[in-house]
């Protein structure tokens, strides 16, 4: 890699969160550069940790009984109790929303692709516009589910720390939020 292609490393936000919202319109990039950067900088910083960025992509839901079907398979794999399993979805925001077969399948997408993530075992995890496509409500639900949950729900008590890398409202406003109370 030529030193030109080398990544800008960009330093998060110190909090001791252990779910960290940044905005990559602070630093004038665009979310994959941005989480591209926070990895760069955090291997910099300690080469130990295993660090995994997720792009929102890829996952496709085509109606309701598909996310049960997908949610359930998620659950058995990672060998869940039964509460653990009955609580998944809420940590994606799929309870709350009572899965109307009429919702959003780019939304429900990303959901299931952010229950994915969530399942990825590495220290950390750097989540890249994980909820464009949601409303901002729902957005709303599923932070706060995370944290809650993130240091007592069996798949994300093991990560350090997980990192939202996005530009929606929800985040600047968690972002504001977390300043304020620094």
């Amino acid at each position: 890699m030529t030193e030109s292609s080398q990544p800008s490393l960009y330093v998060p936000f110190e909090t001791h969160h252990r779910v960290v919202y940044q905005d990559p319109r602070e630093e004038s990039v665009n979310a994959q550069d941005y989480a591209r950067g926070l990895a760069a900088y955090l291997v910099s910083q300690h080469p130990q940790l295993n660090i995994k960025i997720v792009e929102s992509n890829g996952i496709k839901c085509n109606n309701v009984a598909d996310i049960h079907r997908q949610l359930a398979e998620m659950s058995k794999n990672w060998n869940l109790d039964e509460d653990a399993a009955a609580e998944f979805p809420s940590l994606v925001g799929l309870a709350e929303q009572g899965l109307e077969p009429d919702a959003d399948s780019r939304a429900l997408s990303e959901q299931l692709q952010l229950a994915y993530a969530y399942a990825q075992h590495t220290d950390v995890l750097i989540l890249v516009e994980p909820l464009q496509a949601v409303d901002p409500q729902t957005q709303s639900i599923i932070f706060t589910q995370l944290e809650k949950r993130v240091k007592k729900h069996p798949v994300l008590a093991q990560k350090s720390k997980i990192f939202i890398v996005s530009e929606t409202d929800e985040v600047s406003r968690r972002i504001q939020r977390d300043r304020s109370a620094a």
